[in-house]
């Protein structure tokens, strides 16, 4: 909880070692927070609530979330996000659902992410939530998915609940 409730940091750059493995609740409740870059999450496991409450978030860079095992609570009423860099794979429930200002061009890589898992033998454990304005957005362009047809469509094709 390193930062929690620090209302008045709007932007922060921090740079982790490989050898972090949890965030734990670092940034709940800053509800200033705008613009967020961590360097390398690629060993963290622990998401839980990170940035459950940050009403004004509106960009998360570079975020690799493929050794998480909980991001329970992790964007918990980020309504203001808008854009976040994805790396690698995401292996575990992801909810973006109070995320209704998230970018196409996001959501995409995150569905990119989540093709990364597909057709694994636990594919179909997991669930992923984006808001209805977020798959109206995505279903609105049409039959592009990389399967030929609409974005949830495709979605559910990989065995992921939406």
């Amino acid at each position: 909880n390193m930062f929690a409730s620090c209302n008045n940091i709007e932007t922060i750059n921090l740079i982790f070692g490989n050898s972090l493995t949890t965030i734990y609740g670092m940034f709940t409740n800053c509800t200033g927070l705008k613009n967020v870059s961590l360097g390398s999450t690629a060993a963290v496991t622990n998401f839980y609530s990170t940035f459950s409450n940050c009403t004004e978030l509106k960009t998360i860079e570079a975020l690799n979330m493929g050794a998480a095992t909980n991001l329970s609570s992790t964007f918990l009423n980020c309504n203001a996000l808008e854009r976040m860099g994805v790396e690698g794979s995401i292996n575990v429930s992801i909810d973006l659902k109070y995320s209704t200002k998230l970018t196409v061009e996001t959501a995409k890589n995150i569905i990119k992410a989540l093709t990364n898992y597909a057709g694994t033998s636990n594919a179909n454990k997991y669930t992923v939530y984006f808001a209805e304005e977020v798959l109206t957005a995505l279903d609105a362009e049409g039959n592009t998915a990389p399967h030929g047809g609409i974005w949830s469509d495709y979605i559910l094709s990989l065995g992921w609940n939406i």
